[in-house]
C-alpha cells in the first residue's frame, strides 16, 4: 500500500530526466577543454603549456598555437602554468564530431582560430554513409569494446541508461553480442591484447556498420600510444571519460536529431567570451 502511494505522488512529482534540446555543451562545474586568447608571439618564448600538457596535445609556432582537443583530458595543467593568464578554463564539454581533424584548433595573434580553411560540416558527409540512414530512422545498437580503457568511459556508459540521462529514450541501446550491432564502440587506446578481440567483434557484425570513438584514449591514445581500428571511425567523441550528457548529445548529433558543429560552436563561443 505505501509503495502504491508512492507512486502516485511520483505522477506530480517534476520529472529529473536532462532536456538535452535547451543545453549548449557548456557546464559551469566543469573545466571543460582550454579556450586560449592571448599573444600568440609571448608563447612561442614560453611554451611551459606545451612542456606540461602530458598529452602533447599543443604545438606552438612561429605565429600559432594549436590545441587538438581530441588529445586534451581537460586537466587544465596549462591553465595553471600560463602566468599570462592566455589560457583559461572554458566549461566547454561538448568535443565530438564526424571529422578527427575539426577536433584540432589553430589560434592566430588575434587569438582566434583562422577559419579560411573551413571546410564544410562534418555531418554533410556522414549524411551520404548508409550507416546514417539505419541510425537516423531506428537509433541503433552497440556493442562497446574496452581495448585497455582505464574503465572511465564504461563507468560512464552505466550511468547514462540511469533516470537522469536515459540514454535508451533516444533510441540508443547496448547489447551483449556484437551480432546484434550496429555501431561498434571503442573505448581506450587500442592495446596490443585487444586489437585481435576487437577485429573479431568487427567482423561478426552485420551490414551496414560504423565504429564510433568514446573517449580521449580512443580518439588519440591519451597518454599511450595509439592501436589501429579495424576501419577509420565514422564519429569521434573526446573526454576523459565523456560525461553521460555529452555521450547523449553526442548520439543526438550522430543521429542527425541535433543539429552541433564542434568547429563552428567553439568559434561562437571564442568569439562571445573575447
Amino acid at each position: 500500500m505505501i509503495g502504491f502511494l508512492r507512486e502516485i505522488i511520483n505522477i506530480f512529482k517534476p520529472h529529473v530526466t536532462v532536456d538535452f534540446r535547451k543545453h549548449n555543451g557548456t557546464s559551469s562545474k566543469a573545466r571543460g577543454i582550454p579556450a586560449y586568447i592571448g599573444d600568440v608571439d609571448q608563447c612561442a618564448e614560453c611554451r611551459k603549456c606545451k612542456t606540461i600538457c602530458p598529452t602533447h596535445c599543443i604545438e606552438i609556432q612561429t605565429n600559432a598555437i594549436s590545441f587538438d582537443y581530441g588529445a586534451c583530458l581537460q586537466c587544465s595543467l596549462c591553465v595553471e602554468v600560463c602566468e599570462k593568464e592566455f589560457i583559461s578554463e572554458s566549461g566547454f564539454v561538448d568535443v565530438y564530431s564526424a571529422r578527427r581533424e575539426d577536433l584540432k584548433i589553430e589560434y592566430n595573434s588575434e587569438g582566434i582560430f583562422n577559419t579560411k580553411e573551413y571546410e564544410s560540416p562534418a555531418m554533410e558527409t556522414l549524411r551520404q554513409e548508409t550507416i546514417f540512414e539505419l541510425v537516423h530512422k531506428n537509433g541503433f545498437n552497440f556493442r562497446e569494446i574496452c581495448a585497455g580503457s582505464n574503465t572511465g568511459v564504461e563507468w560512464e556508459i552505466g550511468a547514462s541508461y540511469n533516470n537522469v540521462f536515459d540514454m535508451e529514450s533516444i533510441g540508443v541501446r547496448v547489447v551483449a553480442s556484437p551480432k546484434h550491432a550496429d555501431i561498434l564502440l571503442v573505448s581506450g587506446p587500442i592495446s596490443e591484447n585487444m586489437h585481435h578481440g576487437m577485429n573479431v567483434a568487427w567482423n561478426t557484425m552485420a551490414d551496414p556498420k560504423a565504429i564510433i570513438a568514446m573517449g580521449t584514449e580512443a580518439v588519440s591514445g591519451g597518454l599511450w600510444r595509439h592501436g589501429v581500428f579495424p576501419e577509420t571511425p565514422k564519429f569521434w567523441i573526446a573526454g576523459d571519460p565523456p560525461r553521460p550528457d555529452v555521450m547523449v548529445r553526442a548520439f543526438l548529433t550522430f543521429m542527425g536529431r541535433r543539429d552541433f558543429d564542434f568547429k563552428v560552436k567553439w568559434l561562437e563561443f571564442i568569439k562571445k567570451g573575447k
